[in-house]
C-alpha cells in the first residue's frame, strides 16, 4: 500500500514531469515537505531540478511584505502599545468611571501572561478576517446592539454584554470590561506600529495577503501550485486556494478516507466535506482503507503514565526482536508532551536510532530546577562584615542538585556537614577552608545588577556543559538531551536580553526574575536529530500527511485525545461562535481527523490509555469507543484486542534487621552503669533503636537552628 506522499510523487511524475521544476507543492507543515522531497528523490533516476516545497505558513510569508517577528519582540511591542493606549484613554475620558481605575504602567511580568493570550487572539482575528470594529465596539447599553449589529449577531452579543451589565458585577467582570473597552484601539495601534517597523505576526500577514489576493497571480513564479494534505482551512487560505484554482493555476489533493467523509455524523470529516462543497467538487472518490483493510487494533488500559511507558517498552522489545516491525515504519505518538521522558527511558536498548519531532516542556528539565534555585539564591542573602552570605537551605539544595553534586561529591558533603556542625545559618564559600570545584566559586557569587546575569549564567552553564560532554560514564542519548536543554536555554535567554536591550527597558531584579521564569515555563524544546531515520517519536500535529504501518498512541484518554473544552482566550465562546472563529468544537473535529487519518493506513495500532482512578478519574478516549461501537461493525477484517494490563512490579523480599549479641556488644552493655527512664522506654519500644542510640552511638542528623 502506497503512502499519501508516494501517491503525490507518482502523480507529479506522471502528469507534470515536463514542468516539475516550475511546480510548487504546499503542505500543512514543513515536516511533510521534508518526507515528500526524500520520497521524490528516491523515485527520480536522473538529476533534475526539484519542485519548490513550502509549508503554508512559509508560503504566506514568501508573499508578505513584512517579516515574521518572534514572540519576545511582539510581546514587548504589544506591552508598549497597551500602556500608551491606556494613558491616552485616561486622558480622553478622565471623568468616566470605566477609565478612572484603569491601571497605568502595568509591570511587564504581570502583563506577560495575558499579553501572550491577547497576541494569540489577534492572530486568530486576522486569520478569520474578523471585523474588529464590530468585535471590540464599546457598548453602553443593550439597546445599542439592535442599532449597531447585524440581526444574526445580535443574540450572541446581547448574551455576552448582558452578563457584563447585570447588577451583580464582580471585580473580575469590572476588570475584564475595562480592558475589553480598549482592546479595539490596542489592536489598531499595535498593527499600525508593526507595519511601520516592517514586521508582523502570522495572522497579520494572512490578512494582508487576503487584501492583495487580486495581485497574487501576477507575482507567481510557478506554472502549477499543488496544495496537499489540508483539512481545516481558515478564510484566508480558502480564498487564496479558490483564486488560484479558478485561474487554473492550482490543484488541491485531500488526504482522507471514505469512512469519515461519506458519513455526515463523523466529525473527523466535517472540514473536508465543507471544503469540497466550497471548491465546487462534489464527485471526489476517496479510498476505503478503514472499512476494508486488515488491521490489528489494541486498546490497552494501564495505571499511571509510567505504566503506559513501560507497556510501550515491552511491546517494542517484543516486536523488534521478532522482526515484526520495521523501525522506519513505526511511530510513537504522544498527545501529552509530559510523557516524553518516561517513554524515552522505556525504549529498549536494541533500538539505536530515535528521532524526536515534538517539543518537550523546559519546566520539566533538571536545568529549569537549577535556574530556579540560582534565582532563589540571589534573593536570599545577607551582608555580614562586608561578606555576602547565602541562606543555608538554598545552598544545600544547590549543592545536592545533580548538575552540581557530581563535580565533587566528597566536597559537597563536607560543606553540608560543615554548615550543620557549625550551625551556619548563612554561608560564604570562603568560610570553607578547602579547595572547591570551580563551579562552586562561580555559583556562590552575588550578582550586583541585571547586566551581570548573563555572564553569571554563561559561566555556570559552560562548566556544566563541558563536564556533560566529557563524561564517559553517560550514554550518548543522555548527553544529547542534557546539551539540548542547555542550548535551548541559551537561545531563548539571549533573545530575551536582545529584545530588552533593543527596547531599552529598565528592569529591577524582581521584575527580571519573574519575566525569566514566565518565559522558561513556556519554552518547548525541539530536539534535533535525523528526521527521516529511526523510530519516530512525535506529537499528533506532526503526523499530518504522514503514514506509518505501526502506530503507538499513548494517553488515549478524554481531555487529552481530544483536549476537551479548554480555550485560553479573551474572546468568549458566544462571540467566537457568532463571528465564525474556531471554538473547542472545531478543535475536537481537527483532532478527530488527525486520529483517523493516522490509523487509516496503519496495520498495527496500539491505543494505550491511563486507568488511574485517583483524584481525577480518567476515561478512555471517545475515539476508542467509536472504534468499538462503529468501526468494528463496518470492518470485519479488524482484529480488536481490548485489555487491562498491570505494570510489572518487583517484589523486594523484606529482611528483618538482627544484631547478634557478640562479646563486643555484651562488653558495651556492661559498661553502661545506669539506665535512664528514656533508655528503658527505648528498649521496650524498639530494641533496634536502643542498639543504634546506646550501643552504636549513632546520633540523629544535625539540623541547623534558625
Amino acid at each position: 500500500m502506497k503512502s499519501f506522499l508516494e501517491n503525490i510523487c507518482d502523480y507529479i511524475l506522471i502528469k507534470h514531469k515536463e514542468i516539475i521544476s516550475d511546480i510548487c507543492v504546499i503542505f500543512p507543515s514543513r515536516r511533510a515537505g521534508l518526507y515528500f522531497k526524500n520520497i521524490l528523490g528516491s523515485k527520480i533516476e536522473i538529476p533534475i531540478w526539484s519542485p519548490s516545497v513550502y509549508s503554508i505558513e512559509d508560503f504566506i510569508e514568501e508573499f508578505s511584505s513584512y517579516s515574521f517577528a518572534d514572540n519576545f519582540k511582539l510581546l514587548f511591542e504589544l506591552y508598549s502599545v497597551y500602556n500608551d493606549v491606556i494613558k491616552n484613554e485616561r486622558a480622553l475620558h478622565a471623568t468616566e468611571i470605566d477609565f478612572i481605575n484603569l491601571e497605568v504602567d502595568e509591570s511587564f511580568d504581570s502583563f506577560y501572561q495575558w499579553g501572550e493570550m491577547l497576541l494569540k487572539d489577534f492572530d486568530i482575528i486576522d486569520k478569520y478576517l474578523v471585523d474588529t470594529n464590530l468585535l471590540f465596539k464599546r457598548i453602553k447599553d443593550l439597546k445599542e446592539i439592535e442599532e449597531s449589529f447585524p440581526i444574526e449577531l445580535q443574540e450572541s452579543f446581547k448574551k455576552f454584554w448582558g452578563t457584563l451589565f447585570d447588577s451583580k458585577q464582580t471585580n473580575v467582570k469590572k476588570n475584564f470590561l475595562k480592558i475589553w473597552r480598549v482592546l479595539g484601539k490596542v489592536y489598531l495601534e499595535f498593527t499600525a506600529r508593526l507595519k511601520k517597523n516592517g514586521i508582523c505576526y502570522p495572522g497579520m500577514a494572512y490578512r494582508k495577503l487576503y487584501e492583495d489576493s487580486g495581485n497574487i497571480i501576477n507575482n507567481l513564479k510557478w506554472k502549477k501550485i499543488i496544495f496537499t494534505g489540508f483539512n481545516s482551512l481558515n478564510p484566508v487560505e480558502k480564498n487564496l486556494m479558490k483564486v488560484l484554482v479558478d485561474k487554473g493555476v492550482a490543484e488541491i489533493y485531500w488526504d482522507a478516507d471514505d469512512y469519515y467523509i461519506s458519513d455526515k455524523y463523523q466529525e473527523a470529516g466535517s472540514f473536508i466535506r465543507k471544503n469540497i462543497k466550497y471548491f465546487g467538487k462534489d464527485e471526489i472518490k476517496f479510498e476505503k482503507y478503514l472499512v476494508s483493510d486488515t488491521k490489528i487494533i489494541n486498546a490497552i488500559g494501564t495505571s499511571s503514565t509510567v505504566g503506559m511507558a513501560k507497556y510501550l517498552g515491552s511491546e517494542l522489545k517484543e516486536h523488534f526482536t521478532n522482526g515484526d516491525f520495521k523501525i522506519e515504519k513505526t511511530a510513537i505518538v504522544l498527545p501529552d508532551a509530559n510523557l516524553l521522558l518516561p517513554v524515552l527511558y522505556s525504549i529498549p536498548d536494541e533500538i539505536k536510532s530515535i528521532n524526536i519531532t515534538m517539543g518537550f516542556p523546559f519546566k520539566d528539565t533538571p536545568l529549569y530546577s537549577l535556574i530556579n534555585l540560582l534565582i532563589d539564591l540571589q534573593n536570599n542573602y545577607v551582608i555580614e562584615n562586608g561578606k555576602i552570605r547565602f541562606h543555608h537551605s538554598i545552598v544545600e539544595k544547590i549543592l545536592l542538585h545533580p548538575y552540581v553534586k557530581f563535580h565533587d561529591t566528597s566536597i559537597v558533603y563536607r560543606i553540608i556537614n560543615y554548615m550543620r556542625n557549625e550551625n551556619k545559618l548563612y554561608f560564604d564559600i570562603s568560610d570553607f577552608k578547602a579547595d572547591v570545584p570551580k563551579i562552586l566559586d562561580v555559583i556562590f557569587n552575588r550578582i550586583k545588577n541585571v547586566g551581570e546575569v548573563s555572564n553569571y549564567f554563561s559561566n555556570i552553564l559552560d562548566i556544566i556543559s563541558f563536564r556533560i560532554d566529557k563524561d564517559d560514564s553517560k550514554d550518548i542519548d543522555y548527553k544529547k538531551f542534557q546539551l539540548e536543554f542547555i542550548y535551548n536555554f541559551y537561545t531563548n535567554y539571549n533573545r530575551l536580553n536582545e529584545v530588552i536591550k533593543e527596547k531599552e527597558v529598565e528592569m529591577t531584579f524582581d521584575t527580571y526574575w519573574r519575566i525569566l521564569k514566565e518565559i522558561l515555563q513556556k519554552i518547548s524544546i525541539p530536539f534535533t536529530g535525523e528526521p527521516l531515520k529511526g523510530l519516530q517519536v512525535m506529537g499528533l500535529l506532526e503526523t499530518r500527511a504522514l503514514d506509518f504501518e505501526n502506530v503507538f498512541i499513548l494517553s488515549a484518554n478524554e481531555n487529552v485525545l481530544p483536549e476537551g473544552k479548554t480555550q485560553n482566550s479573551f474572546i468568549p465562546y458566544s462571540l467566537r461562535k457568532a463571528l465564525k472563529m474556531p471554538t473547542y468544537e472545531e478543535d475536537d473535529s481537527i483532532t478527530a481527523y488527525y486520529f483517523y487519518r493516522l490509523i487509516q493506513k496503519a496495520k498495527n495500532i496500539f491505543l494505550i490509555y491511563d486507568t488511574d482512578i485517583g483524584q481525577n478519574v480518567k476515561e478512555k478516549s471517545r475515539f476508542i469507543l467509536q472504534i468499538e461501537n462503529e468501526l468494528l461493525h463496518n470492518n470485519k477484517n479488524i482484529s480488536y484486542i481490548n485489555k487491562i494490563v498491570i505494570p510489572e512490579t518487583y517484589n523486594i523480599e523484606k529482611k528483618s534487621i538482627e544484631i547478634l549479641k557478640t562479646d563486643g556488644i555484651m562488653r558495651k552493655l556492661m559498661e553502661i552503669k545506669h539506665y535512664s527512664p528514656t533508655a528503658l522506654k527505648e528498649y521496650i519500644n524498639c530494641t533496634l533503636q536502643f542498639y543504634f542510640s546506646r550501643i552504636a552511638k549513632i546520633e540523629d542528623e544535625i539540623e541547623i537552628e534558625e
